[in-house]
């Protein structure tokens, strides 16, 4: 783009191993390109967290140096960024091209123009911004789209971009997303890393529950799992939040004395029957805009005796009927969706089949310790790719070779 005057003013490359593509534009002159690190793959929560620093600090009239420093700091600073990894997140950014001496202040310009530099502030003077990123790292509320609550992200997910795409696609505009696929398959990674993704954009101002089933329960059981991780979710909001009421408010409030199912339950209260744990997670969750994922949901077995035609889909059914924001994710290894069709509700339903060779050769590169270095990998995948057209299929694809089963 264009910024105060008729050349390129600056480049932000803004992808992993874009150093090469940086040093391009520098080479074609232009006078400030930031781009990442050639063997460097960045954080999705790291470039956000640059990104919006960077780009404020320039609009404010700041200089591209300090505008730089300040977003190299915001990604130390971010409640997004995991503590351990933003000291080497924050050294993946580059500014090019790089200063020559301690007397060459080539990017000690901003680029928008004589307003701007009468605008112009120091980075000192900015120490707002930075304090006030420190001041959410201390907060630990899901309103604000912390994710401690929720599973960490695989360090290894790879291979799985358009599937969670799919998955972005269909919560945007259904309220109830299926994923199916074979167990072992990766559904639980692929949703895990999915929550990461859509709690660092916001999707959900109220955030997102995750109910991971692991046996056989009824569906009382899954609805005390559910409450149970809602008042987590509310302590740890409250417990984080005295006084501050100029935020938006947590996940879930205490319910009101005229909401007809009780105040807010302790931590250790049970014995609510089937229909009363529905009564109050439908109540608690009104005028909600949150992301319900229940992980493992064939697993959720129809009711006796009393709780005799409960199941999830009449769980699904009254929720959708009664609460109009909240959407929700289910993951199942069988193809008897969970369905709210009777509630004009229509779900979708994403099937999640196994990795092709060549993705499941480069995440095996990845994860084993015997291949340490980039020669290594090409050599090893050159290896395992060598017959024509077998790279991008799978295992269940008729025309794969019995060499590419075997592998």
């Amino acid at each position: 783009f264009e910024a105060g005057g008729v050349q390129t003013q600056l480049v932000f490359v803004s992808a992993c191993h874009s150093r090469l593509s940086g040093e391009a534009f520098a080479a074609a002159g232009v006078p400030h390109v930031v781009c990442v690190q050639k063997e460097a793959e960045l954080l999705d929560s790291a470039a956000l967290a640059f990104t919006r620093a960077f780009y404020l600090s320039l609009a404010m009239g700041d200089t591209v140096q300090n505008a730089f420093n300040i977003g190299v700091n915001a990604v130390v600073a971010s409640p997004h960024v995991d503590a351990r990894m933003s000291e080497s997140e924050k050294n993946k950014f580059l500014l090019l091209p790089k200063p020559t001496s301690e007397d060459d202040h080539r990017h000690q310009v901003p680029i928008f123009g004589p307003k701007a530099e009468r605008q112009h502030q120091s980075a000192e003077e900015h120490a707002e911004l930075v304090e006030a990123l420190e001041h959410l790292k201390r907060k630990v509320t899901i309103g604000d789209v912390d994710t401690h609550l929720l599973p960490e992200k695989p360090v290894d997910f790879f291979g799985r971009e358009v599937d969670m795409h799919r998955l972005i696609s269909h919560l945007q505009i259904r309220r109830l997303v299926m994923l199916w696929g074979r167990d072992g398959c990766g559904k639980t990674t692929l949703i895990t890393a999915l929550c990461q993704y859509l709690a660092a954009r916001d999707f959900f101002p109220h955030g997102i529950l995750f109910l991971r089933l692991r046996t056989r329960c009824t569906l009382g059981g899954m609805l005390e799992l559910f409450r149970q991780a809602i008042v987590k979710q509310h302590k740890a909001a409250m417990f984080a939040r005295p006084g501050d009421s100029d935020q938006q408010p947590p996940l879930l409030q205490p319910l009101p004395p005229t909401s007809g199912v009780g105040a807010f339950p302790s931590p250790g209260g049970a014995g609510a029957s089937t229909d009363e744990l529905q009564e109050w997670i439908i109540s608690a969750l009104q005028r909600r805009h949150a992301l319900i994922i229940i992980d493992q949901s064939e697993l959720v077995q129809p009711g006796e005796g009393e709780d005799d035609g409960l199941d999830l889909n009449s769980f699904l059914g009254q929720l959708f009927e009664r609460v109009s924001s909240v959407k929700v994710l289910v993951t199942s290894a069988t193809q008897a969706a969970p369905s709210a069709s009777a509630h004009q509700v229509v779900e979708a339903i994403v099937s999640l089949g196994p990795l092709n060779l060549r993705t499941s050769a480069k995440l095996f590169c990845r994860l084993t310790p015997h291949i340490r270095t980039a020669y290594e990998r090409s050599k090893f995948l050159q290896e395992l790719l060598r017959e024509r057209n077998q790279g991008d299929l799978t295992i269940y694809k008729r025309n794969v070779t019995r060499r590419t089963r075997r592998l």
